[in-house]
């Protein structure tokens, strides 16, 4: 089986990429060396899908056509973040600190400024 399925796969025309994709392609990989970030577009218009659900699956998401207030994200994810850690930790304000790598009385402020008591 092995023998018939290398015959065939060397028999199969190889997949032919366009001009543009290539081209695409090229500058999001000049995009990724230049700043150390992948790009989430293979052009100036052309969302790469591919690239999208891999940041997507790193927790990172795609900036919203319309732009977002980072301000208010940052918040939310402080806010989710030490939600997280107060469960871990049972409540116990000392140790959801240590995870969270703050001073006890940072993350006390930042508990009373989000109202998570």
């Amino acid at each position: 089986h092995c023998a018939v399925a290398a015959s065939r796969a060397a028999e199969a025309p190889a997949p032919q990429r366009s001009a543009g994709a290539s081209a695409a392609r090229e500058a999001a990989t000049a995009q990724w060396v230049e700043t150390g970030q992948p790009s989430l577009f293979a052009s100036n218009d052309e969302v790469n899908p591919v690239e999208q659900a891999v940041l997507l699956a790193q927790g990172i998401q795609p900036l919203p056509e319309e732009g977002l207030s980072l301000k208010d994200h940052l918040v939310n994810i402080e806010r989710g973040l030490i939600q997280q850690a107060l469960e871990r930790a049972k409540g116990n304000v000392s140790q959801t600190a240590k995870l969270l790598q703050l001073q006890r009385t940072t993350l006390i402020e930042k508990i009373n400024k989000y109202g998570m008591r």
